[in-house]
């Protein structure tokens, strides 16, 4: 049965010798030995590499203490200790701590974790960081020295992150990204790191969240007790970013949680928020050719707001030097995708029709008109599904900001519009044919369509073709609709986004 007092464990970790033998040291700490838990399992085969307690106990405060860097620098350390092997420190709901802001990490005496003072450690803070929760239960760590200073310390997810920060959050638990990324890893220092397991639990039971709830609460009973306001600082709980959904702040941490999706010019990837736990999406050009029109993207998404139109983060966007795009992450992926799963309903396929055109209308009706010149299943996004579909345009990729006619051609040929094939100026337009092909796909079905890759035409006269028979043969008004005011060979009589809908 789980320990419902038990948090975590801190044990040594690191890539050389160096960091094994400061991390022992630190467990070895007098000052720590409340915390202190021995190897569950005796490696007689450390013993020489690993000084004897109170040879490291005699020397923790010196300035000078001996220490060969240099060699400890380049050497290996081959075989990293199993846990099992391992002193290490544990974090308990149950144990007396000194602040009440949560286990608080530094070198000052007043510290719950005291860290040495070594050569090898120049630079550690009196008071680096707390491990704490926040208020949705998650175990979190926060740096709290002065963001103004260099340096900071760093956590990493199975080798992800590693970016030094000042004044800054970490989720530890609760949530499936650090649960999936194992181990998790500490970098106090360049020659100090702890891994930290964090102890399972049912974090939605009562008895979970009222320990956790204490344990925010509790002040310390011990009269030397000394909170962050002792130390010069303010709260954690006015400094640390709020959970939830919150205006983003620039200073993020961004990791790889898996692609998804990858076409012939850019790569999309699901990021994780390390500090909110809130998902996104981000953009990056496959190879330096492409760079250009992602940085388009870029500055044409970060004018747009529309509840149709998928939600650009300017602050973590940039078009200079290297173009990335972060925008929210939608968990249903593309209508594309979607149609696969569950076939769109008529409903649905009305729904589609208005909040496209809704997305359209926004997009043309701009001082400056942003033509998007590629709407296809793939480059529409479904937020939801349930109670109703809600969509969001997508990829602007191709996008052009114009008053004038446009030439290139470009696009998907199925839902290219006919002047795009002919190789006539184009405005607008295009994007009112196009989404009308993806509603009498999603409604009607599409009649077969040539598969080659020329723009020849000869798609948009099937698709004509297939229309007028359909209409004929039905009373649909949305057949009607699309026939008469979408999908019409000649642009001119094709009406804009906002007239249709108002024909709605």
């Amino acid at each position: 049965m789980a320990d419902p007092n038990l948090i975590a464990y801190l044990y040594p970790t690191g890539d050389r010798l160096l960091h094994l033998e400061n991390a022992l040291r630190t467990i070895r700490m007098a000052e720590n030995e409340p915390r202190r838990i021995e190897p569950l399992i005796e490696d007689r085969s450390q013993r020489s590499s690993q000084a004897p307690e109170d040879e490291a106990n005699d020397c923790l405060y010196e300035n000078n203490d001996g220490d060969n860097d240099g060699y400890h620098d380049q050497e290996e350390a081959s075989n990293i200790p199993n846990n099992d092997y391992s002193p290490g420190l544990q974090l308990r709901f149950d144990e007396w701590r000194k602040n009440r802001e949560g286990f608080v990490i530094g070198t000052s005496r007043n510290c719950d974790i005291v860290l040495p003072r070594r050569e090898s450690l120049s630079g550690l803070a009196p008071r680096q960081c707390v491990i704490t929760f926040d208020d949705q239960g998650r175990l979190i760590l926060r740096d709290v020295q002065d963001r103004r200073k260099k340096g900071g310390t760093a956590v990493t997810y199975n080798g992800k992150g590693e970016q030094k920060c000042r004044t800054f959050t970490w989720i530890l638990s609760g949530h499936k990204f650090p649960e999936r990324n194992q181990p998790i890893n500490i970098i106090l220092h360049e020659n100090l790191k702890f891994q930290i397991v964090v102890a399972h639990q049912d974090i939605h039971s009562a008895a979970y969240q009222e320990n956790v709830a204490q344990f925010r609460l509790r002040v310390a009973t011990n009269l030397d007790d000394i909170s962050f306001g002792g130390f010069g600082l303010e709260s954690l709980n006015s400094t640390a970013a709020p959970s939830g959904a919150q205006s983003p702040i620039r200073d993020v941490i961004l990791l790889d949680n898996g692609e998804l999706g990858r076409g012939a010019q850019a790569v999309v990837s699901r990021v994780w928020n390390v500090s909110t736990g809130l998902e996104y999406a981000s953009k990056e050009p496959l190879s330096k050719r492409f760079r250009k029109r992602l940085a388009t993207e870029v500055d044409i998404l970060k004018q747009i707001n529309h509840e149709h139109i998928v939600k650009c983060i300017p602050e973590w966007s940039t078009a200079m030097p290297e173009p990335r795009l972060v925008i929210e992450y939608i968990p249903l992926g593309t209508l594309e995708q979607q149609a696969k799963k569950r076939a769109i309903t008529g409903e649905e396929s009305v729904a589609i029709l208005h909040q496209g055109l809704s997305g359209l209308r926004y997009l043309h009706e701009r001082e400056d008109p942003i033509v998007h010149r590629d709407i296809k299943p793939s480059n529409i996004l479904v937020q939801s599904r349930t109670p109703h579909i809600h969509i969001k345009l997508s990829d602007f990729g191709y996008s052009k900001e114009s008053q004038d006619y446009l030439k290139t051609v470009c696009g998907t040929r199925r839902y290219a519009a006919p002047e795009v094939h002919n190789r006539q100026s184009y405005d607008a337009a295009v994007d009112v044919w196009s989404l009308g092909v993806v509603v009498f796909q999603y409604s009607h079905g599409l009649p077969d369509l040539d598969r080659t890759t020329d723009f020849d035409g000869v798609n948009c006269s099937r698709i004509l073709e297939a229309l007028t028979t359909k209409t004929k043969q039905s009373h649909c008004p949305m057949l009607r609709f699309l026939s008469t005011a979408m999908l019409v060979a000649k642009p001119d009589l094709r009406y804009s986004a906002h007239r249709k809908m108002q024909r709605q």
